[in-house]
């Protein structure tokens, strides 16, 4: 379906633009004082790699394979509440739409027996 497909590359699209634009801003900006970016805790390093990082990388990827990127993109949010349980009740949950979106549109087209990409 077209328009599913659209749709899935527009919300990844945007998505992926706003997580890029907000990690290079954060790392390279003020936000964290004159010392930079520095976690004291592992935990919170960890939290950084699953969001945005790994977000970043599924996204990247599911344009290539939908499956493999978008379980990355719903795999680095179940990895950051799990690390940070305080998140469940927020909407974190909103970053999953591009993943879901993603899968969506691969199984789609498995059964339709079009090759993703």
């Amino acid at each position: 379906m077209v328009l599913l497909r659209s749709v899935t590359r527009i919300v990844g699209t945007l998505t992926l633009a706003f997580l890029i634009f907000m990690l290079i801003g954060h790392l390279i900006g003020h936000a964290n004082g004159p010392d930079r970016m520095h976690f004291h805790h592992t935990p919170d390093l960890l939290a950084f790699v699953c969001f945005p990082v790994l977000t970043i990388i599924g996204l990247a990827l599911a344009y290539r394979n939908g499956v493999l990127g978008g379980g990355l993109v719903l795999g680095s949010i179940g990895g950051l509440i799990a690390l940070r349980p305080d998140l469940l009740h927020s909407p974190i949950w909103l970053w999953t739409i591009p993943g879901v979106l993603h899968l969506v549109d691969a199984w789609y087209s498995r059964k339709m027996g079009r090759v993703t990409g």
